[in-house]
């Protein structure tokens, strides 16, 4: 009976302490020349998540373009990690190898590490709820 209270005390503690993660996350940032660039990323309870990027470059004949990605997340002391499910899609996103944490200033955003993509997600996502 030791050993049924231990796991369930030791799963809700991992599961609790992966809980402060799980929400939305977005950022908006203007580039020197206009475009926008209009990141979003949901971290679920399942340990899922979808990240999507708008960038709208703000000319008159030009398409807003949109990224997505998805796949699972993991913690791991105090960071995770991202293992995306690749489709080889045009616009898909790879968080292959990235982690993130939260920010020591500001525990609502989230700062990525180790991201092979070109996006500049270093500067940290905000959680929104």
């Amino acid at each position: 009976m030791k050993i049924f209270y231990f796991f369930t005390f030791f799963f809700f503690t991992i599961v609790g302490f992966s809980q402060e993660y799980v929400g939305q996350y977005s950022k908006k940032k203007i580039a020197k020349n206009g475009e926008l660039f209009e990141f979003s990323l949901t971290l679920n309870n399942d340990n899922s998540y979808t990240i999507e990027i708008h960038r709208n470059l703000n000319q008159c004949n030009s398409v807003d373009e949109f990224f997505r990605g998805k796949g699972k997340w993991q913690k791991e002391n105090k960071k995770i990690r991202f293992f995306p499910d690749l489709s080889n899609e045009k616009n898909e996103i790879d968080l292959s190898g990235a982690t993130a944490r939260f920010d020591s200033k500001n525990k609502k955003v989230l700062v990525f590490f180790n991201l092979i993509s070109s996006w500049d997600l270093s500067v940290g996502m905000q959680k929104i709820d």
